[in-house]
């Protein structure tokens, strides 16, 4: 009998201590799902911010060429506009040219005619 309450009182210390084992396992497993649900939203949010991050690098490049095409697009104006006014300096040089050369034709038309008419 001594026996029999000596193994019913390991059982039973036994049983008490494979609860407290299935108490720690259990909160254990559950920790480990607080943490595993922890690490999956961190992956999400990295991957989110990679996709973010990877956008607004495309963002910047696509930006960066359009301010190289609109340099390139100004200096192209501004040598056209260089060109220009090379353009109507010389026109303007053309057109003094031909009036001049039109007074002073226009003077020799009046001083001929005049003298052709002092001969009639």
């Amino acid at each position: 009998e001594a026996t029999i309450k000596s193994l019913s009182t390991e059982i039973a210390k036994e049983t008490s201590e494979i609860c407290d084992l299935q108490k720690e396992w259990l909160a254990s497993q559950t920790e480990l799902i607080k943490t595993i649900s922890k690490t999956n939203a961190l992956q999400d949010k990295d991957g989110e911010e990679t996709s973010r991050l990877s956008i607004l690098r495309n963002k910047l490049r696509r930006l960066l060429q359009e301010i190289h095409t609109n340099e390139s697009s100004l200096k192209s104006v501004e040598n056209t506009s260089k060109g220009l006014h090379a353009d109507i300096t010389r026109l303007n040089d053309l057109i003094d040219q031909y009036s001049r050369q039109k007074a002073e034709i226009e003077n020799n038309l009046a001083v001929k005619q005049m003298e052709h008419e002092r001969e009639i």
